[in-house]
């Protein structure tokens, strides 16, 4: 790696990159900035058209590396009115909001986030004054969407999860109850931008079969086969997505090269649809990455070569394969990228399970 490579990591680490002396780096996150401050914009605009006021800290439209832009409400009744507002455009949240889990937003805390994805991933944190009780509860205490999945109650019942969290945390600690998965986090797009460096760096050509591990709506693999020629392989968890995806290859003339399986990449085999893979690629939150890739060095076949991107350090892992890591800025895109190739008999097992709250 070069100076200016490590340079440009560094500082896309630390999510400082709109202030490194680095013309491309600036190109970029000024790009990215008038994108916020236009998409921000429409959203004021929409919710005002609703008769909810929106307030913007700052100037939006600021050179910046992410996709994301935050918005203040005056109450938890407007932010999730909001919600639904934006959801006419695409907006989704990220954790359930009905039922029971919204008298816990409501009253235990004071943020929302919710995301629109076209070539790019849009985040909005939604924010709005805290209740007399937000703040009093510590954090691992408030309940959230395993609880809800552990026991099903009404909505009117919603203050008796102050009391299933900490027994069903206690009941899995005591290897009473099987522990909750470890979310791979909601959906971002990889920017369309940055497809090409990224399929370019994994050496992507007609003889592989490509394997995205949480494919989302399977672009990564949809420009593959179009541009490349491979073959591809798509692993989803949510039914929404691969709904999505398995429409958007069918009206792309691609179901013929491209499926699209209904499955989590946290499992512990691969799917039988992923064994002639010759190329994985994954991009989940960075705690994710040490078990999902641990697994895939692990099972996939000597030669494959496995792309992991993500804007933040990667906790410590299989440092046996060679790993190389790239800078890569184009258009709409910042990202790190990491190749790593599995050796003659296979990779290390990782076992660093990174670290995420239950």
């Amino acid at each position: 790696m070069n100076s200016t490579d490590a340079r440009l990591i560094d500082a896309i680490h630390q999510d400082r990159l709109a202030d490194l002396d680095h013309p491309e780096a600036h190109d970029v996150c000024r790009a990215i900035g008038r994108r916020v401050a236009a998409e921000v914009a429409e959203v004021v605009a929409i919710l005002e058209a609703d008769g909810i006021s929106a307030t913007v800290d700052g100037d939006p439209s600021a050179p910046v590396q992410r996709h994301s832009g935050t918005l203040h409400l005056t109450a938890a009744d407007k932010a999730f009115a909001a919600v639904r507002a934006l959801g006419q455009h695409g907006y989704r949240p990220w954790e359930p909001i009905g039922g029971p889990a919204e008298p816990v937003l409501r009253h235990f805390r004071d943020t929302l986030t919710v995301a629109r994805t076209d070539d790019v991933t849009i985040t909005l944190e939604l924010c709005w004054p805290p209740s007399t009780l937000g703040g009093r509860l510590p954090a691992i205490l408030i309940p959230n969407e395993n609880d809800y999945q552990a026991v099903a109650l009404p909505r009117s019942l919603w203050p008796l999860y102050l009391v299933v969290r900490p027994l069903r945390l206690l009941a899995e600690r005591l290897g009473l109850r099987p522990a909750a998965g470890r979310a791979l986090g909601p959906f971002l797009s990889t920017p369309t931008d940055l497809i090409k460096p990224l399929l370019d760096l994994a050496d992507v050509g007609a003889d592989d079969t490509l394997v995205d591990l949480g494919c989302g709506d399977a672009r990564i693999l949809r420009h593959a086969v179009a541009e490349r020629g491979c073959r591809g392989v798509g692993i989803e968890a949510d039914p929404f997505l691969v709904g999505e995806a398995r429409r958007l290859v069918a009206e792309e003339g691609l179901d013929d090269r491209i499926v699209v399986v209904e499955g989590d990449a946290n499992a512990e085999r691969l799917p039988a649809e992923a064994s002639e893979g010759s190329v994985f690629f994954l991009f989940v939150p960075a705690y994710a990455v040490p078990p999902v890739a641990g697994r895939v060095l692990a099972q996939a076949r000597p030669g494959s070569r496995l792309i992991v991107h993500e804007q933040h350090p990667l906790p410590d892992f299989a440092t046996d394969t060679g790993m190389v890591s790239v800078p890569l800025l184009s258009g709409q895109g910042v990202t790190v990228a990491h190749r790593l190739d599995v050796p003659d008999g296979g990779a290390r097992p990782v076992t660093d399970e990174g670290d995420q709250g239950p």
